[in-house]
């Protein structure tokens, strides 16, 4: 059993990502975020296409045989995107000085969102059960 299809997991993310792009619209209607749109329009982009990433290579490392391979990559990813997250804060305090620190709150929407949202659909892939012989995955609920 396909625990999340490609069709639905690009349906889904279309669907966060819709929202998530219509909280940022409204948020940045207001002065204090709207200075700061390029930053919260690209996080947005880049997220969106981490959620692609972590899809493809979840799916292939869920029915690997190495049954440690899909909790590593998952621990670190969720690190990496964490790490990574907070570089671009600093950079972005260091460069752009911003006048006022709410810049960080769309910023939490947009993160959060995508976090929710991939931590949701890891866990669906993580359900598959790996490969062994010539059989196809099963669903481990099965």
């Amino acid at each position: 059993m396909n625990s999340l299809s490609a069709k639905v997991f690009f349906q889904q993310l279309g669907l966060i990502t819709f929202l998530t792009a219509a909280v940022l619209f409204i948020l940045n209607q207001y002065p204090l975020f709207g200075d700061h749109q390029l930053l919260y329009w690209m996080l947005l982009g880049f997220y969106f296409l981490t959620a692609i990433l972590l899809y493809v290579v979840g799916k292939k490392l869920a029915v690997s045989e190495n049954k440690n391979a899909f909790t590593l990559f998952v621990m670190g990813s969720v690190f990496a995107k964490m790490l990574l997250s907070m570089v671009v804060l600093v950079l972005y305090l260091k460069f752009a000085e911003p006048a006022s620190k709410y810049f960080i709150l769309p910023f939490f929407v947009v993160y959060l969102a995508f976090t929710i949202f991939e931590t949701y659909f890891l866990m669906k892939i993580g359900r598959v059960q790996p490969v062994s012989g010539y059989g196809k995955a099963e669903d481990r609920r099965q």
